[in-house]
């Protein structure tokens, strides 16, 4: 287990992300965070505080991608680790809505609603 308070570069953020069975997010709030989709996107289950947008996200991604905790404590840790060892391996979390393409199709309409 490592962690490190303030910033990483990308190669070493990866690095470590790709070495873990989990990713553990202990924020008291979560609203949107990078190192979340990072650690999806390179195929690392996360735990993450239970908000309106991180169950958004648990629905979007997959249950077995996305763990939401009520309360952090070490038997929350065990469970989630012990949950993230018995995924299924090969299986890669649902990130099509978050492709290039659909984001700036996204975006655009936003923009585009917003001006009219």
């Amino acid at each position: 287990m490592t962690y490190r308070f303030g910033f990483v570069q990308d190669e070493e953020l990866a690095s470590e992300i790709l070495m873990s069975v989990l990713c553990v997010f202990p924020y008291r709030e979560l609203h949107s965070s990078g190192a979340v989709l990072v650690a999806l996107s390179l195929e690392r289950p996360v735990l993450v505080p239970r908000t309106p947008s991180t169950i958004a996200l648990q629905s979007e991604v997959g249950a077995e991608w996305v763990r939401i905790y009520d309360v952090l404590d070490a038997n929350e840790l065990n469970n989630a680790s012990i949950w993230a060892s018995e995924r299924a391996q090969g299986a890669r979390p649902n990130l099509a809505g978050r492709s290039w393409e659909i984001v700036r199709a996204s975006h655009g309409s936003a923009y585009r609603h917003a001006m009219s």
